[in-house]
């Protein structure tokens, strides 16, 4: 964008004058935050200083459009969730099985290098809720993988019980990808055992619900 290219070549944004303006560094803020995460493989060591470093504005612009650093996480977790549906919608107009729907799907969307599955545990997530005002905890299902979840089960015809197995094989898969503490080479192996579980897991209720 050439608002933002010229304002970071400056250094800093100056002071938001319009609401475009003040838009555009918005995106900016999610873009670079968004990156920061991916850097640091998580939201641990991340703060505003970081940020507004990243985005190149200063910290009263950072803070005349967030309250805090968790509210602009929170933003940059809900823009991956409609970005990744967006993909998921696109992938399902392929012409492709079940099978190598679900593959691609986990592997190019939920598990892509830029996906925040990769970087958000469940636990991640709920304490970052802890930190967030109240009129967030309504949307602490959309962004723990349940956005996603619905939006398979959906499309799949599953029951609330089906939906409930996906969510937990989901949850076990959210786990492994954020597990750091593991090799990468063990990391890799065990999603491609659940990755395989979940297609077999797609295959036999996809059978069932006909």
């Amino acid at each position: 964008m050439v608002f933002e290219s010229v304002m970071r070549g400056r250094g800093v944004m100056p002071k938001i004058v319009t609401d475009y303006e003040r838009e555009q560094t918005k995106k900016a803020l999610i873009k670079y935050t968004h990156q920061l995460i991916v850097e640091r493989k998580g939201i641990k060591t991340i703060t505003v200083d970081d940020m507004i470093r990243s985005a190149g504005i200063g910290k009263s612009t950072f803070y005349s459009i967030y309250k805090s650093k968790e509210m602009c996480f929170y933003d940059v977790l809900e823009h991956s969730l409609i970005d990744g549906m967006k993909k998921a919608t696109m992938l399902r107009q392929e012409k492709m099985t079940s099978e190598e729907r679900t593959i691609r799907f986990l592997r190019e969307v939920y598990l892509a290098k830029d996906s925040l599955t990769n970087y958000f545990s469940p636990t991640d997530i709920e304490i970052l809720f802890r930190k967030l005002p109240p009129e967030y905890s309504e949307k602490e299902h959309l962004l723990s993988g349940g956005g996603i979840m619905d939006y398979v089960a959906g499309e799949l015809g599953y029951d609330e019980a089906q939906a409930q197995a996906l969510d937990l094989l989901l949850g076990c898969v959210d786990q492994v990808a954020t597990n750091y503490s593991a090799s990468d080479c063990a990391r890799e192996e065990a999603l491609n055992y659940l990755i395989q579980m979940l297609v077999d897991f797609f295959r036999k209720n996809k059978r069932d619900t006909k």
